[in-house]
């Protein structure tokens, strides 16, 4: 945005250091002190009124004409917000050089980071706004398309633009980003010249947008969502003005009645005057914030945030869908949605000729978690992971009668999912455990081709794995216990003993039954 005509001016302001100590007597100067030149903004898109602010002077001196070192400076007005921005950031853009206490550091300068001078600009403009920095306006015009500032005094600006819509009932929704205008002499030819110069802004014509901390998600689990909707700016002729900013959540997520407005992207700068929270879920909208007309008017063109938390309950579906909105007068509005997606398994317990078997009893934990999830059963075989406030959880998952284990309400990951007992019906229990990994890296409510099922130790897994959008399906098998094959023992070895002993026993009878016969003969 601003880091083309910034770059040139701090590569300038670079290379005067080393220059300005040489001397300037033998330089031809065709600026003085007082020379100006004409700032052109362009990207004006509708009424809207453009703002001049001086922040950096540059130091030329009177009798050479010839920039001084250090060549630029904070504006008087603005020294003392700078300082206290060095000491915020732990940036050093403002020093004392000599007997002059407001030079511009060559950290200042063109190569710093896009995000840094981003950041620097935004707030400047953000406290100018507020009040916060009291830095009187340079030079203002209302236009459309393109303004040109003649006579502009040399050194850099902050560009600011708010839409000023003149015609009755009408409104902007557009958002101006900061800019800056650099107008500063260059070196060309033994000369120092001051030339015109020419922005654009940059801006967006949005209503509302939103973030979500994570997408995919599990019950109990916390999420942190980011409202960020435009206060538009309204003709002069409307009265009692408002913006409604809100959300409607859908029953598988709890509103935790914590939301913040604030001032800033990165929700630091908290804003608590101006607007009225609604708490209360009405049809239309689990919460919502109304800025009144004094926000209003004071703050049209600009963005406000929306901070706040919602936990995902025992309610959950796979996809949970919540819509923000913003509304206004004169049909002003928008909405927009975020999703946060649940996953799960289907677990098919079979045994021989594929029977379906009920009663196999698994637990499951989080990849390197050691404790069991709790789970609250919703049906046979099926389970739901459970709140931590709920009553009647279990860690044990058990097959139902279709030999069939459903698991919903977990996240992506990896889990490791185990077998603590066989079911009945002389089934034995494998050891080893099977590793469940859910992938969606978008996410788009689609697992990756990466996630699927791998096991260890003696489980056996059925040949296919199924993807269902976001449930992954696959097959265990069980096998039974078996004899094994006996050579030597006791087993034969016994009977034969016992049919010679009562063969012997039965001889012995007969010959002692004959031998009695005789003697009584």
């Amino acid at each position: 945005m601003m880091k083309t005509k910034f770059t040139k001016m701090m590569a300038i302001f670079v290379m005067l250091l080393m220059i300005v100590p040489i001397g300037y007597g033998n330089v031809k100067a065709a600026i003085t002190p007082s020379s100006t030149a004409m700032i052109t903004v362009s990207g004006i898109k509708g009424d809207t009124n453009v703002e001049l602010y001086k922040v950096i002077g540059v130091d030329v001196d009177s009798t050479t004409n010839t920039p001084k070192n250090p060549m630029y400076l904070w504006h008087p007005d603005v020294m003392e917000w700078v300082k206290a921005y060095d000491n915020a950031h732990g940036t050093n853009y403002i020093a004392k050089t000599g007997d002059i206490h407001n030079a511009v550091t060559d950290e200042f300068n063109g190569s710093m980071d896009t995000a840094k001078q981003d950041e620097f600009w935004q707030t400047m403009a953000k406290d100018i706004r507020n009040g916060t920095l009291d830095l009187g306006v340079t030079a203002s015009q209302k236009s459309d398309g393109s303004v040109a500032f003649p006579n502009s005094n040399m050194g850099g600006y902050l560009v600011l633009a708010t839409p000023e819509p003149s015609a009755p009932g009408k409104y902007s929704s557009r958002i101006y980003k900061p800019t800056t205008a650099i107008l500063t002499p260059t070196f060309d030819n033994g000369v120092w010249n001051l030339k015109n110069t020419t922005v654009s802004l940059k801006s967006s014509d949005g209503t509302i947008a939103k973030t979500i901390d994570d997408e995919t998600v599990e019950v109990g689990q916390k999420l942190t969502y980011t409202i960020s909707a435009t206060i538009p700016a309204y003709a002069p002729d409307v009265e009692n003005r408002y913006v409604n900013v809100g959300d409607k959540f859908p029953e598988g997520l709890t509103y935790n009645k914590d939301v913040k407005v604030y001032a800033d992207e990165a929700c630091t700068t908290q804003l608590t005057t101006g607007f009225t929270k609604y708490e209360t879920p009405t049809a239309d909208a689990t919460f919502s914030v109304r800025f009144n007309d004094a926000f209003v008017a004071a703050h049209g063109g600009e963005m406000v945030y929306l901070r706040y938390t919602g936990t995902v309950n025992k309610n959950v579906e796979y996809a949970l869908i919540n819509t923000a909105f913003v509304n206004g007068p004169f049909n002003y509005g928008g909405s927009t949605q975020v999703v946060a997606r649940s996953y799960g398994f289907i677990l098919h317990k079979v045994g021989e000729n594929n029977a379906n078997l009920q009663g196999a009893e698994f637990e499951v934990k989080k990849k390197n978690g050691s404790e069991a999830l709790a789970f609250i059963k919703m049906a046979d075989g099926e389970y739901r992971l459970a709140e931590a406030s709920e009553t009647g959880k279990t860690t044990v998952l058990t097959t139902g009668a279709s030999g069939t284990l459903q698991v919903e309400g977990i996240a992506t990951g990896e889990f490791i999912l185990k077998e603590t007992k066989a079911p009945n019906g002389g089934y034995v229990l494998p050891n080893g455990e099977i590793t469940l990994t859910l992938i969606d890296s978008e996410p788009n409510g689609m697992l990756d081709a990466g996630s699927g099922v791998t096991k260890t130790g003696s489980i056996q897994l059925g040949e296919e794995v199924k993807i269902n959008d976001i449930i992954l399906e696959f097959t265990v098998i069980n096998g039974k216990g078996f004899d094994l094959p006996v050579t030597g023992g006791m087993g034969t070895m016994l009977f034969t003993i016992l049919g010679l002993g009562l063969m012997i026993g039965a001889a012995t009878l007969v010959i002692t039954m004959r031998k009695k016969e005789s003697n009584l003969h």
